[in-house]
């Protein structure tokens, strides 16, 4: 069975050769299991560039997550796109909440990172991030937007 570990740099070998130990396969692609520990807020999270090279990504150099197919692209304020293979709702609930809020089906910005906002006809919001791109807030994340304000 594939597990993913999250925790601590220092104590990743550790329960690394636990699960290994006990028949698991320690894993940062999809995973059936996920082993996170208790306590754990990391500011980091790891990531992959266009050559498969594992990166590490400081959480506040993040401006736009995407969900995509199998993986999550990661837009950093340098113009970089990573990928990352944390769901969208894992990344959405976990501690980064306060600094990050979903503003649609598939994407979860950074509030720090809001240039513009743009009330719409349509009860959207258009919101200019500091990298120049555009996304919408719908209907449905709305109130869980202005909620993060307050």
């Amino acid at each position: 069975m594939k597990i993913n570990i999250i925790c601590k740099t220092e104590d990743y070998d550790r329960f690394r050769k636990l699960f290994e130990k006990n028949g698991f396969k320690v894993t940062d692609d999809s995973a059936k299991y996920r082993f996170e520990e208790i306590g754990y807020n990391s500011n980091k999270i790891h990531g992959y560039d266009y050559q498969g090279n594992r990166i590490i990504i400081e959480i506040d150099d993040i401006i736009l997550f995407e969900a995509d197919v199998n993986k999550s692209n990661v837009k950093l304020g340098n113009g970089n796109i990573c990928f990352v293979r944390e769901k969208l709702y894992h990344f959405e609930v976990k501690h980064y909440n306060g600094v990050f809020v979903r503003v649609n089906k598939s994407q979860v910005i950074n509030l720090t990172k809001i240039k513009k906002i743009s009330p719409q006809i349509n009860s959207r919001l258009k919101l200019t991030l500091s990298n120049g791109e555009v996304v919408y807030v719908t209907r449905t994340y709305i109130r869980e937007f202005r909620e993060s304000f307050l």
